[in-house]
């Protein structure tokens, strides 16, 4: 009998709470309306189309802002709201009030003294009879302001005022520019520096001091782009001559008068390091003697078909290829090369992990006390590969026997990764493709030792032929061939 009553409580809770929410759902729509505010270039119907909310639904706030949301998406509308208004039976009526994007009429410049009209509407995408783009306008002040700076006024501002005629639907755009004088760069010093000469280092910079010819050659005023890029080559400059603790601490811009600047670069340079022990570790064919830098190949050997030649000219180039050897300047550049040539020692021979460094990895040991750095390379040498088949994809124009003929390689041979570089560089070199690819695949099914070359190409737009004729009252009929 309890839980009867219980059953019976939780019944009559649901019931009056199912109730109270249907009295508080909000109130039924009796209709929805669409009123234009300017001219009415789009329909009712595509108003419609695109709201959710119709006559018979009941009103939710929320509702109207997805409807509001989802017309602005469709990137006819410049502004839109929503009214509501009681009904005599107790209900609401809508009224989603919208203006169509008003068309621009005029594009005005003011404020431009130091650069023209003409060079400043080169910037503007936005055209008299466009539609309002307000995104367009804002892309296009930022353009200006850019081209301002090229020409050394930094700092100028640009923005768009609107006057529109709702009524009309239209209006106009006027850019208002607020111009900065001319920034020449009278110093440019590197505080903290003594490695090397304050000239050299300034000839890094795209930043130059004035001068008596920059007049004619453009240089020696301020432009932020440049001065941005300044910072990164003046850090790789002296990375790259071993100098791995430099940073750049401060950057003080001065101005003794409003059109004058001196920049001061404050500098930590640190130590240079040099290249300490190579050490190889999982190789079983690398010639480790190779990378040191009284390497001797000795005498060559005959024939020059012989695996002994293959092999020592292999070392031959290996030495000639690794750059930073054991005492040389420690450089980011000189890393990169004798990786490559490790790559390249392996990929001739057809390791292809190893040649696309999945294979090889590098550590790095500084010494801080004797300024060296140490490198371990490990290497996986794992299988040798050889070429299954060469698939190419891509071509609709160029015969498949045109590209053959540039490959160095083929079917059958050892996967050798040199080759196809030299192959991938020959292909490029017809001029007849925007982009070229060569990677090894594995084969379907897969078979120990063998991989398949792929060689995907994307043509080039060969070209167009055009014809057209006319008439006009001053030569009659003619005619043109594009």
């Amino acid at each position: 009998m309890k839980l009867f009553f219980r059953l019976f409580g939780i019944w009559l809770l649901l019931g009056c709470a199912s109730a109270a929410w249907s009295q508080t759902a909000g109130p039924k729509i009796d209709r929805v309306d669409v009123k234009f505010v300017g001219p009415a270039s789009v329909s009712e119907q595509f108003v419609h189309a695109n709201i959710r909310l119709k006559a018979g639904d009941i009103y939710r706030p929320n509702n109207t802002e997805d409807d509001v949301h989802a017309l602005y998406a469709t990137g006819q509308f410049y502004n839109i709201h929503v009214t509501v208004d009681p009904a005599e039976d107790g209900g609401v009526i809508l009224a989603y009030v919208v203006q169509v994007r008003p068309r621009i009429s005029e594009i005005k410049l003011e404020g431009n003294k130091r650069l023209s009209d003409a060079k400043l509407r080169k910037k503007i995408t936005v055209k008299a009879g466009d539609p309002l783009d307000e995104q367009k306008l804002f892309s296009d002040a930022q353009e200006m302001e850019k081209l301002y700076e090229k020409y050394g006024h930094p700092d100028t501002q640009v923005k768009y005022v609107l006057n529109i005629d709702e009524n009309a639907g239209r209006g106009s755009v006027t850019f208002e520019i607020t111009e900065t004088p001319k920034v020449k760069i009278a110093r440019v010093e590197f505080i903290g520096a003594a490695a090397f000469p304050q000239k050299e280092l300034r000839k890094q910079l795209k930043t130059k001091q004035r001068w008596m010819w920059s007049w004619l050659t453009g240089r020696g005023t301020f432009k932020q782009d440049d001065f941005d890029a300044d910072r990164d080559e003046l850090v790789d400059f002296y990375r790259n001559h071993g100098y791995l603790d430099f940073e750049i601490k401060d950057v003080k811009l001065n101005h003794p008068t409003t059109n004058r600047l001196d920049i001061q670069f404050y500098v930590f340079e640190g130590r240079q390091y040099k290249t300490g022990g190579i050490t190889f570790g999982g190789t079983t064919m690398f010639p480790t003697n190779a990378v040191n830098p009284g390497f001797n190949p000795g005498p060559e050997p005959k024939p020059k078909t012989s695996p002994a030649y293959a092999a020592w000219q292999r070392n031959r180039k290996l030495n000639k290829d690794f750059a930073m050897k054991p005492g040389d300047t420690f450089t980011p550049d000189g890393l990169s090369k004798d990786t490559k040539a490790v790559e390249d020692f392996y990929g001739s021979q057809g390791y292809i992990e190893v040649a696309q460094g999945q294979a090889l990895r590098i550590g790095r040991i500084p010494n801080v006390d004797a300024g060296t750095m140490d490198l371990e390379f490990q290497v996986d040498e794992g299988q040798k590969s050889y070429v299954e088949k060469i698939e190419i994809r891509g071509n609709l124009k160029t015969k498949d026997k045109v590209i053959r003929r540039e490959l160095a390689i083929a079917p059958g041979e050892v996967f050798d990764m040199v080759r196809v570089k030299i192959s991938k560089q020959r292909l490029e070199g017809l001029d007849y493709f925007d982009k070229v690819e060569l990677q090894p695949e594995p084969t379907d099914p897969p078979i120990a030792g063998r991989k398949n070359l792929n060689v995907d190409v994307q043509e080039k737009d060969t070209g167009k032929f055009t014809l057209g004729a006319g008439i006009n009252s001053d030569s009659g009929l003619v005619g043109f061939a594009e």
